[in-house]
């Protein structure tokens, strides 16, 4: 196995070689990255962006990822696969811009009864897109971890933020990265209420609120749940 120290090498090598024009070299770097277990907030963000942009020069660098993309789908359906394998196939879908390939899998597999907990890693990938074309009862299941994963997020980001400097590039940033949570929360509760999960959804609103440093956070939870068709039953 090559070291993290190789592998960071050799992706840093490849971005130098895209700017000199030399794809096919570039093309080699991003896939050793990619396939040498590469960063994963860079690998699954930044290394797939530089491989579709080498596309637009070798049309190997596409055909590269969907063959990846493949080999994932295939070791999901076989049961061989993993939270791992379900977050690189949907996150090569996002890129390669075939994201209904990843609605189209978890479709497939939601009959297959011995892939029913790779079904439910893989609703927890997709859950935002489910929520945002209202599929609201397909969320039942998991939208309880999701609101509780989200609101211990904002709380933890709402403290380190709460003693940065105000004025600081960090408190613009984290602020951001609020707002950001703040607006996810909002489609968790849309979800909540429109399944009928109240107590959780209470319980959500409250640390929202809570956690809000813009003063937005009480339109977009009303909004929310208007759009759940609960509109009179939000607090």
């Amino acid at each position: 196995m090559p070291t993290e120290r190789e592998v960071k090498r050799r992706y840093d090598q490849a971005r130098i070689d895209a700017k000199k024009g030399k794809y096919a070299e570039a093309l080699e770097g991003c896939l050793f990255f990619l396939d040498n277990g590469g960063s994963a907030g860079v690998r699954l963000s930044y290394t797939l962006s530089d491989i579709m942009a080498l596309s637009e020069h070798l049309p190997d660098a596409r055909i590269a990822l969907e063959t990846r993309r493949d080999r994932c789908e295939a070791s999901i359906l076989d049961g061989s696969g993993g939270w791992q394998e379900i977050h690189d196939f949907t996150s090569f879908n996002k890129y390669l811009d075939e994201r209904d390939r990843s609605l189209a899998l978890l479709e497939q597999i939601s009959h297959i009864p011995k892939l029913q907990e790779l079904h439910a890693t893989l609703l927890n990938h997709l859950w935002e897109r489910l929520a945002t074309e209202g599929q609201y009862e397909k969320l039942a299941s998991i939208i309880e971890d999701e609101a509780r994963n989200i609101a211990g997020y904002l709380a933890r980001h709402y403290v380190v933020w709460s003693f940065l400097t105000e004025g600081s590039d960090e408190h613009s940033r984290d602020l951001g990265m609020i707002r950001r949570q703040v607006a996810q929360a909002s489609l968790a509760y849309e979800v909540l209420m429109a399944v009928h999960k109240d107590r959780v959804a209470e319980t959500l609103l409250r640390w929202v609120l809570r956690c809000d440093p813009t003063g937005e956070a009480e339109a977009l939870m009303s909004a929310a749940a208007a759009k759940a068709g609960r509109g009179s039953d939000s607090k």
